[in-house]
């Protein structure tokens, strides 16, 4: 679609994150990041989506020693970068540990 049409790309992807995620993901939505965290269930994982250049990691890095736990910090879009992200996982799903998984956009198969 944005090799073809590249004017229809951004809509059309948009059009696709509101079918999966649902309609409450909107655009122009913000959110108190704590909050967000405090009501979640432990085993929920919370997808954060940024503007293009934005990278909101301080925050979570921030939240993390605030609330005392601990994170692993992950760049995906390496095969490094997957055994990483495996093997934290596995970490936090044992621990409790935190993952951030950053870059997600650079590996969909990875993702599935």
């Amino acid at each position: 679609m944005k090799t073809l049409r590249p004017d229809k790309f951004n809509p059309i992807a948009y059009q696709l994150v509101q079918s999966v995620l649902g309609p409450e993901c909107r655009d122009d939505y913000t959110i108190e990041l704590k909050s967000a965290v405090h009501s979640c269930k432990s085993k929920e994982p919370i997808l954060l989506s940024s503007a293009p250049g934005f990278d909101p990691s301080f925050k979570i890095e921030q939240l993390s020693k605030e609330t005392s736990n601990k994170l692993i910090s992950v760049a995906i879009g390496s095969p490094e970068g997957f055994d990483l992200a495996d093997k934290a996982i596995k970490e936090g799903v044992k621990n409790g540990t935190w993952i951030m998984l950053k870059n997600v956009h650079l590996a969909p198969s990875w993702l599935s």
